[in-house]
Protein backbone atom coordinates (compact mmCIF):
# COMPACT_ATOMS: atom_id res chain seq x y z
CA UNK A 1 0.00 0.00 0.00
CA UNK A 2 1.91 2.99 1.21
CA UNK A 3 5.09 1.02 0.23
CA UNK A 4 4.06 0.85 -3.16
CA UNK A 5 2.62 4.65 -3.47
CA UNK A 6 6.04 5.67 -2.34
CA UNK A 7 8.09 3.32 -4.85
CA UNK A 8 5.62 4.67 -7.62
CA UNK A 9 6.25 8.37 -6.75
CA UNK A 10 9.96 8.68 -6.50
CA UNK A 11 10.79 10.44 -9.05
CA UNK A 12 8.09 13.02 -8.12
CA UNK A 13 9.37 13.04 -4.63
CA UNK A 14 13.44 14.10 -6.62
CA UNK A 15 11.88 16.39 -8.63
CA UNK A 16 9.83 18.18 -5.56
CA UNK A 17 13.43 18.36 -3.64
CA UNK A 18 14.78 19.35 -6.49
CA UNK A 19 12.09 22.75 -7.51
CA UNK A 20 12.69 23.46 -3.10
CA UNK A 21 16.48 23.98 -4.17
CA UNK A 22 15.87 26.08 -7.15
CA UNK A 23 13.24 28.24 -5.53
CA UNK A 24 15.65 28.94 -2.61
CA UNK A 25 18.33 30.22 -4.84
CA UNK A 26 15.61 32.63 -7.01
CA UNK A 27 13.88 34.22 -4.10
CA UNK A 28 15.18 36.96 -1.93
CA UNK A 29 14.52 35.74 1.88
CA UNK A 30 14.96 37.59 5.00
CA UNK A 31 18.58 36.97 6.58
CA UNK A 32 17.37 35.98 9.52
CA UNK A 33 15.27 32.71 7.70
CA UNK A 34 18.24 32.09 4.82
CA UNK A 35 19.85 29.45 7.00
CA UNK A 36 17.15 27.83 8.51
CA UNK A 37 15.41 26.65 5.34
CA UNK A 38 18.57 24.60 3.85
CA UNK A 39 18.28 22.85 6.81
CA UNK A 40 15.19 22.25 6.49
CA UNK A 41 15.44 20.98 3.55
CA UNK A 42 18.72 18.57 4.09
CA UNK A 43 16.46 17.38 7.41
CA UNK A 44 13.36 16.11 4.30
CA UNK A 45 15.63 14.92 2.05
CA UNK A 46 17.67 12.50 4.50
CA UNK A 47 14.44 11.01 6.34
CA UNK A 48 12.62 10.72 2.51
CA UNK A 49 16.10 8.63 1.73
CA UNK A 50 15.72 7.17 5.78
CA UNK A 51 12.15 5.92 4.77
CA UNK A 52 13.31 4.54 1.25
CA UNK A 53 15.97 2.60 3.18
CA UNK A 54 13.64 1.12 5.70
CA UNK A 55 10.91 0.57 3.20
CA UNK A 56 13.63 -1.82 1.14
CA UNK A 57 14.75 -3.86 4.13
CA UNK A 58 10.64 -4.42 4.95
CA UNK A 59 10.32 -6.05 2.01
CA UNK A 60 13.48 -8.40 1.90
Amino acid sequence: AIEADIEKHTTIVSSVLALGHNLLSEIDLRSRNINSIPRTIQSIEQRWTSLKDLIRKRKL
